[in-house]
């Protein structure tokens, strides 16, 4: 509730109260005393600021909790204002005074934060908004959404099917997904009430953003958390295809290793090469860092030049041909559109060192599959390492049969501590849209 509605939805005396920060309780709660589950919101800006699970009975006559259901949602100040030192507790989102606390409650941290009932607005567990999960997450972003909503999870690591799906979204308020959901018009119609899809992933190429923001629906992704991960698994798809790596393993496992050779498993060094990023964002921005700790020069090619990218990492702006015939190893970083489809084709490759290692770990449908097994059949260039595919999960069959290309199966991403950043990422973003804020790394306009 904003404060201009305040006149019109409050009676004079509530209005007071949450506006003159007034300490004596006038009024009993309406919700105070039932029995339900649920939330205790601030009435004036709507955020959540205590859980039932949390109430207790004091017996001071006011309406009293161990502790807030998010710290950063009320704030403490020293208080004076009875001729005694008192620690004040205010809403942080609409900076109104609640109550006080003290440190005799029941408990973990023997706190007990009293109230003005005026100041609450209790919510009903089975009124709280949906989030529908289509992935399983990491716990930690589970219960932080349970404390606020409704949730319901794909419980499998698999691709929840798309019948499911389309029932499932129907009564969500909200929905995370991953690049593997398809969110389309016909999703948007099934999920009418759904007001964010937040796409656990920095890509969302899945979402038709343009027709989710005609129906004013939020889409967000998850950029920033992902980049050094992801940037990191590039490097080393750079590394294990420069000294061969994954056809050296194979070698050895299958029994052939029988003594040192001088001539078998020949690679290249990454120092003094020119690596050539396709694509100047965050992921291509890491990677270019980490190739100045090998001593690589590096070149990069966008759809604009990018000061602020030269300067930290030094490299060169290039057109994309140039930087092709160039570049000893290239590495795509380029959002998925109609005008990057295919951006790397049988033209491109034969633009390409014989020397040159490809990797890509953004997009599959950037490289014309098809050409990359020409490409590497006729040691055109020397190797490729992929982690996208461009009819993911679907791999051209030839591609399982050469030795010169490592194949991963998209896990750019994949590691603890990223997934579970990325997670509460997505759910941080549901957060702020259901409770009425713009989300913190929109997509949509």
């Amino acid at each position: 509730m904003y404060k201009k509605d305040l006149k019109e939805k409050l009676t004079p005396l509530q209005y007071k109260v949450t506006q003159e920060n007034a300490t004596e309780r006038p009024f009993e709660n309406e919700y105070w005393d039932n029995k339900d589950e649920g939330l205790y919101v601030d009435i004036v800006s709507g955020e959540p600021l205590f859980s039932s699970e949390d109430k207790f009975d004091s017996g001071c006559g006011w309406p009293s909790f161990t502790r807030p259901v998010n710290p950063e949602s009320v704030t403490e100040k020293a208080d004076f204002s009875h001729g005694m030192l008192r620690t004040e507790v205010r809403s942080s989102a609409a900076d109104s005074h609640l109550g006080h606390v003290f440190s005799d409650g029941p408990g973990p941290d023997g706190l007990r934060y009293c109230i003005n009932s005026a100041s609450l607005k209790f919510i009903p567990r089975n009124e709280l908004p949906r989030v529908y999960v289509t992935r399983v997450m990491h716990i930690g972003s589970i219960e932080f959404l349970k404390k606020y909503f409704n949730v319901r999870f794909h419980a499998e690591d698999s691709q929840v099917p798309r019948e499911e799906f389309l029932e499932k979204i129907r009564d969500a308020d909200a929905v995370i997904t991953v690049p593997t959901d398809r969110i389309d018009s016909a999703a948007m119609d099934a999920g009418k009430n759904v007001r964010i899809f937040a796409n656990c992933a920095a890509g969302y190429d899945n979402i038709d953003v343009e027709e989710a923001s005609k129906r004013g629906i939020a889409v967000t992704n998850t950029p920033e958390v992902v980049s050094e991960t992801t940037a990191e698994l590039a490097f080393a798809l750079m590394l294990g295809c420069a000294r061969r790596i994954a056809d050296a393993d194979r070698y050895t496992r299958e029994g052939l290793f029988r003594e040192w050779s001088a001539s078998k498993f020949l690679g290249y060094d990454l120092k003094g090469k020119t690596a050539g990023i396709i694509g100047a964002g965050r992921i291509g921005r890491a990677f270019a860092k980490m190739c100045l700790g090998f001593d690589m020069k590096v070149a990069y090619s966008s759809r604009t030049r990018d000061e602020a990218f030269e300067r930290e990492t030094g490299a060169m702006f290039a057109g994309l041909d140039d930087l092709l015939k160039k570049s000893d190893f290239i590495s795509v970083h380029a959002p998925l559109n109609a005008e990057t489809r295919h951006l790397i084709s049988d033209r491109e490759f034969s633009l390409m060192k014989e020397s040159a290692v490809l990797v890509n770990t953004s997009r599959g449908p950037l490289v014309d599959e098809k050409a990359l097994v020409r490409a590497l059949e006729s040691k055109r260039i020397f190797g490729a390492g992929l982690d996208v595919y461009e009819n993911e999960p679907e791999l051209e069959a030839k591609l399982k049969e050469l030795e010169n290309v490592i194949l991963l199966p998209h896990i750019g991403s994949a590691t603890l501590e990223t997934r579970k950043k990325m997670a509460m990422l997505a759910a941080e973003n549901v957060y702020e849209v259901l409770f009425g804020r713009n989300p913190k790394t929109p997509v949509s306009k």
